[in-house]
């Protein structure tokens, strides 16, 4: 058998292909679930989110409005 069973290629859209692996493709299978399941208004999905990318969205928000302060 040829390869490493625990990596494979994915191709964007675009037809760039990309090294990947199970791992990344286990996280993005959890991260699409978790969604669905918000989506449907499962508050358990909901707050896991919220909990999950609080920090990278108050990030994104300071990063927009050129503040740091939460006033």
């Amino acid at each position: 058998m040829h390869g490493d069973l625990g990596n494979f290629k994915e191709v964007s859209a675009s037809g760039e292909s990309k090294q990947c692996n199970r791992m990344e493709i286990t996280e993005t299978t959890a991260l699409t679930e978790l969604v669905g399941q918000a989506q449907q208004g499962q508050e358990p999905a909901q707050r896991e989110l919220i909990r999950s990318y609080q920090h990278r969205i108050a990030g994104f928000i300071y990063a927009i409005t050129g503040r740091s302060d939460s006033v």
